[in-house]
């Protein structure tokens, strides 16, 4: 699917999945939809990117994560 979706088609290899798009909505509302996506992506060109964390949002972030995962081991 994703070589259909990214037009890398080789010879006669993606007639199987044309015939089963041409057919199936749900196939073609999924193969439009990643096509959409794959487009966006190529023309995406990111803005400045943001300050680094300070120390203590980092270490805040760090114990945030520590205490989640302690919880989800006195849980299982």
């Amino acid at each position: 699917m994703a070589g259909f979706c990214l037009a890398t088609r080789e010879g006669n290899k993606m007639e199987p999945h044309e015939a089963h798009l041409a057919g199936c909505p749900p196939c073609i509302e999924f193969a439009e939809s990643l096509r959409k996506t794959v487009e966006l992506c190529r023309h995406y060109q990111p803005r400045e990117l943001p300050e680094p964390l300070e120390k203590n949002a980092r270490q805040q972030l760090l114990d945030a994560y520590q205490s989640m995962l302690d919880g989800q081991k006195s849980t299982s």
